[in-house]
């Protein structure tokens, strides 16, 4: 009875072991295109990291280089916005770190992380998950 008890209860370390395991892995490997959180990254037509953006802002930061075909949000609370050339402005939603946004459509010239969780009624671009 003693030994039946034992390997009742190291199967179950055994099997709560494996989950952990899973719920870990599956954590790490949430972030679409290697977007490491908390940042908002920005790609070339492939996964090329063109910049990354950390910082909550008030106003708009301009990119470095117009060539983003692409854009992942790793951040879980926060939305960003990303502007267009002629003033368009898309968002892209807290809390799926899986979905690569599509932003070709149009020039991508400045991104504005929020702390809001919502993007309201701005406009969501096409999105897919790699």
């Amino acid at each position: 009875m003693n030994l039946r008890k034992r390997l009742s209860a190291a199967a179950c370390v055994v099997a709560l072991s494996g989950a952990a395991v899973l719920a870990s892995s599956s954590t790490a490997e949430a972030a679409a295109w290697g977007c490491p959180y908390p940042y908002a990254c920005l790609y070339y037509a492939s996964p090329t990291l063109l910049e990354d953006y950390k910082e909550v802002t008030s106003g708009w930061q301009e990119f470095s280089n117009r060539n983003v075909a692409h854009a992942v949000n790793s951040r879980n609370d926060d939305v960003v916005y990303i502007r267009h050339e002629g003033g368009l402005v898309v968002c892209l939603p807290a809390g799926h770190p899986e979905r690569v946004y599509k932003l070709w459509n149009y020039v991508p010239d400045a991104i504005r992380i929020d702390s809001s969780n919502s993007c309201g009624n701005t406009l969501v671009p096409q999105y897919f998950v790699p």
